[in-house]
């Protein structure tokens, strides 16, 4: 500060300096001592510059004003620049004031909107909402896909702050006074928008910035805001405000935007998964708020949430299926239906595989991704392991698609680690099973795991283990459908049973399941000669003589030799694409598509169209298939019109006023 002529003083300069320093804080302009000194602030000064005084006036009279002229500067906001630092100094000096009054009154909402209505700014939760999206907007531009503009470390950190502060706002007058469901699902689709990009902004600022501090406070915010939102017992319409948060934030995970997709669609994900509420252990069924997600929610965005999860990665798809079964334990079967549309969608590709001539290796990678689905689903370690095997049991569907699917991996020799997990699981964990075509399936994929070379001994013996007791339950048909694959095992192991006795107790005991219901020798094929000389041999030593000669005379040598079987491949368990490659795919995909068009249009016939020159304009009107309102009557041709049928099905015109003079004596009085 400067008096008159008088030089520059440091303490004068210091005052500067901290008025400047105070004024970055909106809440500091609450105070009556700071705006009055503002207002005493006059040239010359020596820090502050004109400019920045004319602005920390104008903030000063925002306050001054108090919440009348707040709110006429809020609703003045969205057709500004919000990219604009002074209009985010503006905004946030408002939303202080707003925010002042709310804080210190028991009815500070109702004030608010009283107060708005007073000065003809209506719907101010309205403008909140259109003031959110423009900061959202900005925020898109800087860390979105498209090349982000040059803005100042500081003006970033102060739109963080304007839009932190706004959204803090907007759910506490939301929460009185519910704004419409179009200001909701915008709100909604800006908030998933606004969360994916502080991941990514996080990501760019180092962890001492103080822009990343207020970057993480955002993300949190808008994982509270919308848990506020949705936690409220009330509808809009005929639609509860969950329903109508929930939808929009699936649906919005998918639309094409300013945004890296993926990033978005995993952003969105983690926003679910903190919106799905948890169900409280010590309340036996459900509470209140977890029986409306249950029964109403979820029930009302089946199709939305589909969707959703069929673009998910494998690890977001059982963390979803798991949060739903929790929350759902068994009253709707919401996890239930999606495990079972999962494998028709599995189904359906395998059975459309002839579709993939250029990218078999992408249907073999999705095979992988469904079989690594149900397999996480299945694992011991899973907190829906017993409810994955006991849904597989109990559903007839279920049983079948399972069924295919790995039939289909048998037929063309396929093999991962995925299936045979698969198999295992549900041999071990569901030793009662009875369904015999699932048990076949699951036999032969485990008796598959002898041909692999890298299976250690241990595992091999682990998989065999429970193929005997599944046997035992098969018909005598289904057994003789077994044999190849017997006999394949039992001949790619002869070499190893001199290393595990183990090992040779249990190929002992499948090959006894599979011939004793027979009256003579089974011929196992694949299992020739030399090789069942071999076997006898390997294991006469650990086994008592009479199994020995028990198997001599069940087990006929096959003239069938190994090496005519197929050797088996191995799915791929990642995938990989030069751009060339990805290119051409492409391509591939858009010629087979029909070029747009629009259709021709119909051939009329000849003498349709020679007949209709033929027609005079007094045959058309006096036609009876001329209904319109604006046909013109001659002599009495209306009584005849109105006689036909059609004419009489038209409700819409009025009754004719005309009178048939010869019908009156009907209606006079007999009397």
């Amino acid at each position: 500060m400067v008096h008159g002529d008088d030089a520059p003083t440091r303490a004068g300069m210091d005052v500067e300096n901290i008025i400047l320093n105070l004024a970055n804080d909106p809440q500091a302009f609450l105070s009556q001592d700071i705006v009055q000194c503002i207002f005493a602030l006059g040239q010359p000064l020596s820090v502050i510059t004109e400019e920045e005084r004319l602005t920390l006036r104008k903030l000063a009279n925002i306050a001054d004003g108090g919440l009348v002229c707040a709110l006429e500067e809020l609703a003045g906001l969205p057709g500004g620049d919000l990219g604009d630092f002074r209009n985010l100094r503006i905004l946030r000096c408002s939303l202080a004031v707003i925010d002042f009054v709310i804080r210190n009154n028991d009815d500070g909402e109702w004030k608010v909107l009283e107060s708005s209505w007073g000065t003809r700014v209506q719907g101010v939760v309205i403008h909140l909402g259109e003031v959110y999206s423009a900061l959202v907007r900005q925020i898109k531009q800087q860390f979105g896909l498209a090349l982000p503009p040059r803005k100042s470390h500081k003006l970033t950190d102060q739109t963080f702050h304007s839009v932190n502060e706004t959204l803090v706002l907007f759910t506490r007058l939301a929460s009185s006074y519910l704004p419409p469901t179009r200001v909701i699902r915008e709100w909604t689709a800006n908030t998933v928008d606004l969360f994916s990009c502080t991941d990514a902004a996080d990501a760019i600022f180092s962890r001492t910035d103080p822009v990343a501090a207020v970057v993480r406070e955002t993300r949190d915010i808008c994982i509270i805001s919308l848990k506020t939102l949705a936690n409220l017992d009330v509808s809009v319409g005929s639609r509860h405000v969950s329903e109508i948060i929930f939808r929009m934030i699936l649906v919005h995970a998918l639309r094409d935007g300013e945004i890296d997709p993926i990033y978005q669609l995993q952003q969105t994900f983690t926003l679910v998964d903190h919106i799905i509420p948890f169900p409280d252990p010590e309340i036996l069924g459900h509470d209140e708020y977890t029986g409306l997600w249950v029964q109403r929610v979820i029930p009302s965005v089946l199709t939305e949430l589909r969707v959703f999860f069929v673009v998910l990665d494998v690890e977001s798809k059982g963390h979803l299926i798991k949060r739903l079964v929790n929350l759902d334990d068994g009253a709707v079967g919401v996890g239930e239906w999606l495990v079972l549309e999962s494998m028709k969608d599995f189904h359906h590709l395998i059975q459309n595989a002839d579709e993939y001539p250029n990218g078999i290796n992408i249907l073999l990678y999705r095979v992988v991704l469904y079989l690594r689905l149900l397999g996480d689903l299945l694992l011991p370690s899973s907190s829906v392991s017993s409810w994955s095997l006991d849904f597989i049991e109990s559903s007839p569907e279920m049983l079948s698609l399972l069924s295919s699917c790995l039939d289909w991996l048998l037929q063309h020799r396929y093999t991962t680690p995925y299936a045979t997990d698969i198999a295992y699981r549900i041999a071990s964990g569901r030793p009662e099973l009875d369904d015999a075509t699932l048990i076949v399936a699951i036999s032969s994929t485990l008796l598959r795991t002898a041909q692999q070379s890298d299976l250690s001994v241990t595992d091999l013996v682990s998989n065999l283990h429970p193929i005997p007791d599944l046997l035992k339950k098969l018909p005598e048909e289904k057994l003789t459908e077994m044999q190849p694959e017997v006999g394949a095992m039992a001949s790619a192991l002869v070499s190893t049973l001199m290393v595990d006795i183990q090992l040779a107790a249990v190929i002992v005991c499948i090959l006894e399941v599979t011939t004793e219901r027979s009256e003579g020798p089974v011929e196992l094929p694949g299992l020739t000669g030399s090789h069942l000389s071999e076997l006898l041999e390997n294991i006469n030593s650990e086994i008592p003589p009479e199994k020995v000669e028990l198997l001599q005379s069940k087990v006929a040598p096959s003239f069938q030799h190994p090496t005519e079987f197929t050797s088996l491949i191995q799915l791929p368990s990642t995938l990989s694409y030069s751009f060339s490659e990805i290119h051409d795919i492409v391509h591939r995909v858009a010629d087979t598509q029909p070029p747009p068009g629009t259709p021709p249009p119909k051939p009329q016939a000849q003498d349709a169209v020679i007949g209709m020159a033929n027609i005079s304009p007094s045959t058309i009107l006096r036609s009876p298939l001329v209904t319109g309102l604006t046909k013109t009557y001659l002599k009495n041709d209306f009584r005849e019109l109105r006689q036909s049928n059609q004419t009489r099905q038209n409700t819409s015109r009025l009754p004719s006023m005309h009178v048939d003079v010869s019908l009156l004596h009907l209606f006079r009085d007999p009397y």
